[in-house]
């Protein structure tokens, strides 16, 4: 999923439910079905990076950690340069 909200909206609603139906165990049944889908994930991702969508092109500010364009010479939120 794209929106981090979205995915969190999801997550609390599958939890909800699997404790309303199944009890604790199913909420811990739940728990360890999205970590090994997000391990997973992971691995099949652009070696073991979570994120796509362009990111490879990116690159994170040493300063304060914002995403900016590889080629870029200063950051586009602290003007520090990269």
């Amino acid at each position: 999923m794209e929106n981090p909200l979205v995915a969190a909206g999801a997550l609390v609603t599958v939890a909800g439910l699997s404790l309303l139906v199944a009890g604790p165990l199913g909420l811990v049944f739940v728990g360890v079905l999205f970590l090994v889908a997000g391990v997973v994930g992971a691995k099949e991702g652009d070696g073991g990076t979570v994120g796509s969508g362009g990111d490879a092109a990116k690159t994170n500010c040493p300063h304060c950690g914002a995403r900016n364009d590889a080629d870029a010479d200063a950051c586009h939120h602290c003007e520090e340069g990269l």
